[in-house]
């Protein structure tokens, strides 16, 4: 932090004085930065009682001492104290500054000219929040909202559309730093797609411009009873979280055709009731974005920023929504949310590392950080770090009240300067050290430095910042909206920190390192992120036959969450890992063939180290089918008649629901083939009804559940409505299978 002030270092007599009759040391003209603090210490003179109460006024900034931020006072010692005060940007320009100390019976003030000029920093935007919003059709007709941005150093500029600009965009000013956004899209816009773009520009007019992208959702009715299949999710809730400077969220979605556009989840601080219908206008928008697999099978994650939930609030609500696009001219597609009703409600606990977090590491609040300064960066997100305690690259009348000492050099702060840094450096020709006598470091040094430890004996440069950082030249914003020139990484960002493991690049799948074999341990291994959150590590193994193949990454989720998957050739996901503890294991039955080994994480800068373990063991093992998780009516995916394709397989004390909807009068026809060997090849087929009660009984040699290869069951339908076709292995049994069904 770049610290502007006059250090006033005049004795003060101590004799027999009245307690109230006492005066502060004449302040000279000051000069400050828009958001960088302003340090000035008050000296009272013929102070002999208690330390009074101090006020800052100005006629020109009437509204001072009632801001949000206000002017601090912080008492030093038993003879004054500090004044901190940070500028904004309607402060620029020169204003007559009066300090007043209040004592029981007495006050006193000093009047000292004030010169505000503007700093170095861009423009912020504050709203919208998240990537996007969006619009219920079957409720409004229009996008209506409010556009808001922050910058510390001009007190207002411009905010403007860029292309592509779709027709009725309509953005509107509203106040400095201030705007209004609406469209009301046409029925040819609404035909034409689902998704628009929003390109936001915001320009201070210094050389300083900021860009936001906001997608915009046109969310319109879909059809009923539409053929195909609609889209299934898997996502798990965690039961909690700590508060960081975002949370993770991550969702397998299957379809059979593939989605085409990703799940979008909607989030929002926690209601006391869940109004329903659910009024979408009311949430936050993620776009998920594919991070592993594909459209028709793949792992979708999404960074969900924290700034929008008040420091005193810890729960979220949220779902998961995806559409397919089944019928691309029409409206009868599938839509389907996690959960199928109501709302995921996620707790969020006190970090155990608050108020603990060193430079770097991702924050949600300014008290997570050792420094008190948790800086907001591009996509929402924060991140600790330190406060400059000088200006860049030189030395400043900062954080040295009573001089310094750069080696055999003396530095003292100069009271009549005002321009520059107001620092004399005197060659003491001999040591240089803290004089007990002056109370203050001297060429005449009784200490190599002050015994106390009040006054340190240090000369930082480079803003005082670490090495491998450098002082900003422009002020950032913190996540409470605190301002600071803070120390950031000399490569410009934290990811450069984090060093990677001897096998990159293997970032992309094009990359994969291939290993030697099968069964192997990986050991010091490291996923470093950058600040969108993305980093994978792709790793190739080839299987020589057919068998078991598992994969165990161990780690410590302390340090982050890493999840892994592991794809075919075809790049189909065949297994994951990702859950929210300690390491992460995956086993899948596999053909012959090469298979691509994924270590991925999703949030930003991580820096986590981590091994692998590759067994693999020969085997004739059971490999699930695409339609699984369907061991019961709650996940059986809806079928219809004809062909179920591709091949279907029944692994050991497995079942395999298939739902169908059925007309009374109707007569449901089922058909299985199989080859069998013994009993442990042995399958059934039987009818269950929605209360999960069978319908067709045990043990119909000639409808379903004969001993022999293949089978077939005729169930004639009585009532009409949905039914499940159920195949089960005998006793345990295991074997793939083709299924028809037909409906006469």
């Amino acid at each position: 932090m770049r610290l502007l002030n006059l250090c006033l270092l005049v004795a003060v007599a101590v004799g027999c004085t009245d307690p109230e009759v006492f005066s502060i040391r004449p302040i000279p003209a000051q000069r400050a930065l828009v958001g960088e603090e302003l340090q000035l210490e008050l000296v009272l003179v013929d102070l002999g009682g208690a330390i009074p109460s101090f006020s800052l006024t100005s006629p020109t900034l009437p509204n001072l001492m009632t801001r949000s931020s206000p002017p601090r006072f912080t008492v030093f010692g038993d003879r004054g104290a500090y004044l901190r005060w940070s500028p904004i940007a309607s402060d620029v320009g020169v204003h007559q500054m009066t300090v007043t100390a209040r004592g029981a019976d007495h006050a006193t003030s000093q009047t000292f000219p004030l010169e505000v000029s503007s700093g170095d920093a861009a423009p912020v935007f504050l709203k919208p929040l998240g990537a996007g919003m969006t619009l219920d059709l079957s409720r409004d007709d229009c996008f209506r909202f409010r556009v808001e941005v922050q910058d510390t150093d001009t007190v207002s500029g411009s905010i403007q559309l860029e292309p592509p600009i779709e027709q009725g965009f309509a953005l509107m000013p509203a106040g400095d730093w201030l705007a209004d956004f609406e469209w009301c899209p046409t029925e040819e816009q609404i035909n034409r797609k689902t998704r628009y773009l929003l390109n936001l520009v915001a320009d201070d007019a210094s050389g300083h411009t900021t860009r936001k992208s906001y997608t915009l959702i046109l969310r319109d009715a879909i059809g009923d009873n539409c053929p195909g299949r609609a889209p299934r999710i898997e996502h798990m809730s965690p039961s909690d979280l700590p508060r960081d400077a975002s949370i993770q969220l991550t969702a397998r979605v299957t379809d059979d055709i593939g989605i085409q556009t990703p799940p979008i989840v909607y989030y929002r601080v926690a209601t006391a009731t869940a109004n329903t219908p659910l009024d979408l206008a009311t949430f936050v928008n993620g776009n998920m974005e594919l991070r592993s697999g594909t459209p028709t099978d793949g792992v979708y994650g999404v960074s969900i920023p924290l700034s929008f939930l008040p420091a005193t609030r810890t729960e979220i609500e949220y779902l998961i929504e995806v559409t397919d696009n089944d019928d691309p001219i029409g409206n009868c597609d599938h839509r389907t949310t996690s959960p199928n009703e109501g709302l995921h409600r996620l707790t969020l606990t006190p970090s155990e590392s608050t108020g603990m977090l060193a430079a770097c590491d991702s924050c949600a609040v300014d008290g997570d950080c050792l420094s008190g300064f948790c800086a907001l960066q591009s996509d929402d997100t924060g991140v600790c770090l330190n406060r400059c305690q000088m200006g860049a690259g030189t030395l400043v009348c900062d954080g040295i009240p009573r001089g310094a000492c750069c080696g055999d050099t003396l530095v003292e702060c100069n009271a009549q300067t005002v321009n520059g840094n107001g620092l004399i450096q005197t060659p003491c020709n001999g040591p240089c050290g803290w004089s007990a006598d002056d109370g203050r470091y001297s060429c005449r040094p009784s200490h190599p430095a002050d015994p106390s430890g009040q006054f340190p004996n240090s000369c930082p440069e480079n803003g005082g910042c670490g090495v491998g950082y450098a002082c900003t030249t422009a002020a950032q914003i913190s996540m409470s909206g605190q301002t600071s020139t803070v120390c950031q990484p000399t490569g410009g960002s934290c990811s450069a920190l984090c060093v990677d493991d001897r096998f990159e690049p293997n970032n992309d799948v094009s990359e994969a390192f291939l290993l030697a074999s099968p069964n192997e341990i990986l050991n010091e291994l490291k996923l470093c992120g950058d600040e969108q959150g993305t980093e994978s590590d792709y790793y190739n193994v080839f299987v020589p036959q057919k068998g078991e193949l598992t994969v165990e990454a161990r780690f410590l989720h302390s340090d982050g969450d890493l999840d892994l998957s592991l794809r075919d050739a075809q790049d189909q996901v065949i297994d994951l890992g990702f859950s929210i503890t300690d390491n992460e294991i995956i086993q899948a039955c596999v053909d012959p063939g090469t298979y691509t080994i994924n270590a991925f994480a999703f949030e930003p800068l991580i820096d986590i180290g981590y091994s692998l373990a590759i067994d693999f063991a020969e085997s004739t093992c059971c490999a699930e089918d695409m339609y699984e998780p369907n061991n019961n009516n709650n996940t059986a995916p809806l079928i219809f008649a004809g062909t179920i394709d591709p091949v279907l397989s029944i692994c050991r004390d497995d079942l395999d629901y298939y739902a169908i909807d059925l007309v009374a009068g109707e007569t449901l026809v089922v058909d299985i083939l199989f080859d069998q060997v013994d009993e442990m090849g042995d399958l059934d087929i039987f009818v269950h009804d929605l209360n999960d009660q069978r319908l067709t009984p045990c043990c119909q040699l000639d409808n379903g559940q004969s001993v022999t290869p293949d089978e077939h069951l005729e169930f004639a339908v009585m009532l009409t409505g949905r039914y499940f076709i159920v195949i089960e292995g005998y006793a345990g049994a295991q074997n793939e299978y083709l299924m028809s069904v037909e409906i006469r």
